[in-house]
């Protein structure tokens, strides 16, 4: 089985981190297929790249929320603060490993990386497969609150999907 790495970033996100995280791959793991989503032409940008604005589900949650997203996000709201500021950064995660799973089917284990990981150890998929005990993985650090930076979707599980 193989490998699909996807993730999401802006272009100030590729700057600050995103191709860092895309050269440890190029790196570490060079036959690793990735699948970049963006709101932006990014310059340098050496992945295949969705573009998010072009996916309905984003348009449909901008459109239906533009009170409560920020104004840097495309919406209307100016004063957010906390979880309530940073929300739509995050749900651009959603949009972008639903598209992934649903749209762009992959059959193997498609691994979602926030922007700021790094491969600093290459994996396979049989690493995976030893780790992975439900069609979904989500890895997480040590904060009290979630943070997934890492989640895994095997392919050929049916659940994968339906989660």
């Amino acid at each position: 089985m193989s490998i699909r790495i996807i993730s999401t970033f802006n272009d100030a996100l590729y700057q600050a981190s995103g191709r860092h995280m895309l050269a440890s791959i190029r790196e570490r793991m060079p036959d690793t297929q990735t699948l970049v989503y963006t709101e932006s032409e990014i310059a340098g940008l050496h992945a295949p790249a969705v573009d998010l604005r072009e996916l309905p589900e984003f348009a449909a949650v901008l459109e239906s929320n533009r009170d409560i997203v920020p104004v840097d996000d495309g919406g209307g709201a100016r004063q957010l603060a906390g979880f309530n500021r940073r929300w739509s950064g995050w749900f651009r995660k959603v949009i972008a490993q639903y598209d992934a799973m649903l749209r762009r089917p992959f059959d193997g284990y498609t691994v979602f990386l926030d922007s700021d990981t790094r491969i600093v150890r290459p994996f396979t998929a049989d690493d995976i497969r030893r780790q992975l005990v439900r069609p979904v993985g989500v890895f997480q650090g040590s904060r009290t609150a979630i943070e997934a930076g890492m989640i895994v979707y095997d392919g050929q599980a049916r659940g994968a999907q339906v989660f």
